[in-house]
């Protein structure tokens, strides 16, 4: 089952990534909520990305 969490954590946490480059920031605001309710670990650098653009914004 961890595997399983560490799995949606890491793809989840991809595809937020991926949707800030093409300046997709309503689809990534979604991932990043979800990754949020489900106490998801994020990395550093999309964590103070969170911070700044979705945190401050709300």
């Amino acid at each position: 089952m961890m595997k399983l969490a560490f799995l949606d954590m890491e793809s989840l946490g991809i595809l937020a990534a991926c949707l800030i480059r093409p300046k997709r920031a309503e689809e990534a605001n979604l991932v990043w909520k979800e990754m949020n309710r489900h106490g998801m670990a994020m990395g550093e650098k999309l964590r103070n990305y969170y911070k700044i653009n979705i945190l401050e914004t709300t």
